[in-house]
């Protein structure tokens, strides 16, 4: 990184755990001189205490200028919460100045650059909290029996002698990728061919309406895993890419939402309808990431309404000019602000 000159980076905050310890970890990203990308870790930090907004905005108050125009950052809703309180604060303080009466209580508040949430960390809320929250008792109690009838295969393998790891292996030809909560995904995965294996196991085999509740559950999760397959790409996946990638899922949603043949799971189209409208919409009215995907050669407009597209068209020429003016009398500050 010290041997290039860039003007415009990323950067990117992500919060995890592991053996019981909390690390954050800031990257840095940049388009080198070859056009191609440049990624560099700025810093990783153990993050000591509760996982509260004051505590994990210190490292990232150290490390980023305020005055960036935003932070891609994957910690869930701590600094959505984080910015409403500062808002909530700087009000408060903002009524209470003109009273000659009441000191003033000094709090320090760290100033932070505005946030995009992470598009995988959204659709894996739309995959587990919004899927669980879906109020429909047929579907609610079709999945929790077929979850009880493959938990019982999941637990053969990783719980019974290697025989049984064995049987699954060379039945599929390969082994489950056993379903744990916070990787919903295994689910898909795991529930695409069972059906030989019930009766080996001497486990209740799946009924017909069970066997379609599957079928319908693969085929409409199918182009959810392809978005997040694609959003996850470490190579390729580029700001630009979420627009385009969501809108293309949204419409894969709303034709299984006019399939007749959808029978038993309705309410899981329904309930991720819902979700990507809810988790997604504001990104849609966000002029970063719709300038990133209309400048992006793959995108274009394509992604957007007939509606839109002129206006989009409009907003990229006069963004270009913008630009030309800013790089022939450049000025201080953010020509973006």
């Amino acid at each position: 990184m010290a041997d290039e000159t860039t003007t415009h980076v990323s950067t990117t905050a992500d919060m995890w755990t592991a053996r019981r310890r909390t690390f954050l970890r800031m990257t840095v990203h940049w388009i080198g001189s070859d056009l191609q990308r440049r990624t560099a870790c700025l810093a990783v930090w153990r993050v000591i205490g509760s996982h509260t907004q004051d505590v994990i905005a210190v490292p990232i108050d150290k490390d980023v200028d305020a005055d960036e125009d935003f932070v891609y950052i994957d910690i869930g809703d701590i600094f959505e919460k984080y910015s409403k309180e500062c808002e909530v604060q700087q009000a408060t303080a903002s009524e209470s100045s003109d009273d000659e009466n009441i000191a003033p209580k000094h709090t320090k508040r760290i100033k932070i650059p505005k946030n995009i949430r992470c598009s995988c960390h959204l659709l894996n809320l739309i995959a587990t909290t919004d899927i669980n929250n879906i109020n429909n008792v047929a579907f609610k109690r079709m999945k929790k029996r077929i979850d009880a009838k493959l938990q019982k295969i999941w637990n053969k393998q990783s719980r019974s002698s290697l025989s049984a790891s064995d049987h699954i292996k060379d039945k599929m030809g390969f082994l489950f990728v056993l379903y744990n909560a916070t990787r919903w995904n295994s689910f898909y995965d795991a529930v695409q061919c069972v059906s030989e294996l019930f009766l080996h196991f001497t486990i209740a085999p799946l009924t017909k309406d069970e066997e379609e509740f599957l079928l319908e559950y693969v085929r409409i999760m199918e182009p959810f895993t392809q978005a997040l397959d694609v959003l996850q790409n470490e190579e390729k996946m580029s700001l630009g890419c979420v627009l385009p990638t969501i809108k293309l899922l949204q419409e894969r949603m709303e034709e299984f939402s006019n399939d007749s043949s959808i029978v038993h799971c309705e309410s899981l189209v329904m309930a991720i309808i819902s979700g990507l409208h809810s988790r997604f919409g504001d990104m849609f009215k966000n002029l970063h990431m719709r300038l990133a995907s209309v400048s992006d050669p793959n995108f274009k407009t394509i992604w957007a309404d007939d509606s839109e597209k002129e206006q989009l068209v409009t907003l990229l020429k006069s963004t270009v000019r913008r630009h030309k003016a800013f790089n022939l009398n450049p000025v201080s500050g953010n020509q973006w602000r």
